[in-house]
């Protein structure tokens, strides 16, 4: 998992449409099962750990099992994660192994928010296109989020949010970001060395691994752990040098909230 905190966070692990190898063991799926037969999904790793998750659905969906919202299962924040991932808006994406359609409302956000605040865990917002930025904004509005608000800004990921992974649409997309927003910027695929060199000279965090491109500047398929370490000389480079651990918690908003 790399993600870079402002010196850079901690995430990643998967891959680029059509030439990814494949996905990593390391993935982590939660079922948690009800008494009258009701099962509630939360999925605990990469974003290519759905594929899982949905397959997992199905099966007992055909068993008789009913599928509940996960803020209908409260006991999954009972594990007290540092973070969770919530994406603010529509999940489309398209895989070659799988494609996922899923509506999220921002109806559906504000009970996410409430269950983080209670269970001191920090929320992590995906922001796919300007209308994830319109969902976060109606929740600060609506006193739900405190600062700093956690986001990756994805660009380059292919399916009905795409957006394209150019400097232009990063600088547009970030200029519409509420003050107050520790932003982490994702992209996969070719446009990456450039978007990401941008980020860190504007005090953005980057995330790089093999879900977001496991391609290092030579072209070679690597491992994540080579990607976040030619990052790391790309932000040293540029002046960011990487984050301890303590300083990314703070930066995250993470220390203090146990």
């Amino acid at each position: 998992m790399g993600t870079f905190a402002a010196r850079w966070p901690k995430q990643a692990a998967a891959a680029a449409v059509g030439r990814r190898p494949p996905a990593p063991a390391n993935c982590h799926c939660q079922l948690t099962l009800g008494s009258t037969r009701t099962a509630a999904f939360h999925t605990l790793g990469c974003k290519l750990n759905f594929a899982e998750t949905s397959t997992l659905a199905r099966s007992l969906e055909e068993a008789g099992y009913a599928r509940v919202k996960v803020e209908e299962r409260a006991d999954v924040f009972a594990l007290k994660a540092d973070m969770i991932s919530v994406i603010l808006t529509h999940h489309d994406e398209a895989f070659a192994r799988e494609d996922f359609n899923i509506p999220n409302t921002k109806e559906e956000l504000a009970p996410y928010a409430r269950a983080c605040a209670d269970s001191c865990v920090v929320p992590k917002f995906d922001v796919r296109h300007t209308g994830s930025i319109w969902n976060l904004r109606y929740l600060i509005a609506r006193g739900l989020l405190s600062e700093p608000y956690v986001t990756t800004l994805f660009f380059g990921w292919p399916g009905g949010t795409w957006s394209p992974a150019t400097i232009e649409e990063y600088l547009y997309r970030r200029g519409q970001m509420p003050e107050g927003c520790a932003c982490t910027v994702s992209v996969m695929g070719e446009g990456q060395a450039e978007v990401l060199a941008a980020a860190i000279t504007r005090g953005d965090h980057i995330r790089v691994g093999t879900e977001d491109d496991p391609f290092n500047r030579a072209g070679e398929v690597v491992p994540t752990h080579e990607l976040v370490e030619e990052a790391r000389l790309m932000g040293e480079a540029l002046g960011r040098p990487a984050a301890t651990v303590e300083e990314a918690r703070a930066m995250l908003g993470i220390e203090g909230r146990r």
